[in-house]
């Protein structure tokens, strides 16, 4: 950014902005179109495989103004490793029992009858805000946009700056091919381990619809 021209920068941003966006919405019809089609993740036998964790609750609004949030982070050496999230979190809730109000706490439904009497219970949920793992681009490239034109329109006062950061990205660069080098021998070696440990047969045939959805996409 340092390097462009301010006045090209503008209209390189612009028509970047909107190649990512046609792209994304196109990619995003795509892959529901043929999900729905090939159906990767569709078991044939009864048995389902046993997942991990729990849904997280996800609202909208949250997301949208989360990624203004992390457009901005508070800390550069944070958002390197994590990123700003807004977590709906469940609370007590009541019931009308009569001329008194029960407070209760969600708890799972073990059965029928649990079952039904939760079906009267009003669930209410209080926003949080955490950070989890995961590195904030957005922030890093905000922060790097607005870094690069400062120093652009510095003049000769900026060069030693540019110097700096092209040497910084040769360098990195150098790294990266090395690392590229050795890395199809590490997901080898990944890829068999995850094969081994594997039980249930029919992740297999998910994971060829899968590949093979990938590819037509």
């Amino acid at each position: 950014v340092a390097a462009l021209d301010s006045s090209v920068s503008g209209k390189i941003g612009l028509r970047a902005l909107i190649y990512y966006l046609s792209t994304t919405v196109i990619a995003v019809m795509l892959g529901i179109i043929l999900v729905v089609i090939i159906k990767p993740g569709v078991s044939q036998t009864a048995s389902e495989i046993d997942r991990m964790g729990s849904t997280p609750e996800v609202n909208t609004v949250d997301a949208m103004l989360d990624l203004i949030r992390n457009m901005f982070p508070e800390n550069l050496v944070q958002a390197c490793f994590q990123q700003y999230k807004t977590k709906r979190e469940k609370v007590e809730v009541k019931t009308a029992a009569g001329k008194n109000s029960s407070i209760f706490t969600q708890e799972p439904a073990t059965t029928a009858t649990t079952a039904q009497a939760s079906e009267n219970k009003t669930q209410k949920f209080k926003i949080v805000g955490m950070y989890s793992n995961g590195i904030n681009v957005l922030g890093l490239i905000v922060f790097c946009l607005i870094f690069g034109m400062v120093i652009g329109n510095m003049g000769e006062q900026g060069q030693v700056l540019m110097d700096f950061f092209n040497a910084l990205n040769e360098a990195t660069m150098r790294i990266v091919q090395i690392i590229m080098w050795y890395m199809p021998i590490g997901i080898v070696f990944l890829i068999a381990g995850k094969i081994i440990e594997v039980d249930n047969w029919e992740i297999f045939r998910k994971l060829g619809l899968y590949m093979a959805t990938v590819l037509s996409g």
